[in-house]
């Protein structure tokens, strides 16, 4: 029985994005400063949309989980719920002013063999500054 891609460890091909892993930065009293601040920048990623159907059940909890993240798992976790992974505009001849923004919903570590992580996220389109 075939693996689905979920369940299946990161082939170094289909990580074709570069991405910027973010943690919110927290001031000397514990607080939120608003700000974010780069845990690991160009990490390599695969970005999968889910299925009109996968977007319907995920509709059914909140935060609503519009793609699926899948990176290899380096140091031990990298990612947290509450991270973010932001990724530039396409240089690929595309125009476009969006960075797009992926808030972490949650981690999960593939077959518990610490080499693949799959992310569930919330896409944010931002406009750059």
């Amino acid at each position: 029985m075939a693996m689905s891609w979920l369940e299946s460890p990161v082939e170094a091909g289909e990580l074709r994005h570069r991405v910027d892993i973010e943690r919110p930065a927290i001031d000397g009293s514990g607080n939120l400063t608003g700000d974010w601040i780069i845990v690991k920048a160009a990490a390599l990623a695969a970005i999968r949309p889910l299925s009109g159907r996968e977007e319907y059940v995920a509709m059914q909890a909140r935060p609503m989980v519009t793609h699926r993240i899948k990176m290899r798992w380096v140091d031990g976790q990298l990612v947290e719920p509450d991270y973010r992974l932001t990724m530039a505009p396409s240089k690929s001849g595309k125009i476009t002013k969006k960075l797009r923004v992926f808030n972490v919903v949650s981690v999960v570590n593939i077959r518990e063999s610490n080499h693949s992580a799959m992310l569930k996220v919330v896409e944010n389109p931002q406009e750059l500054i």
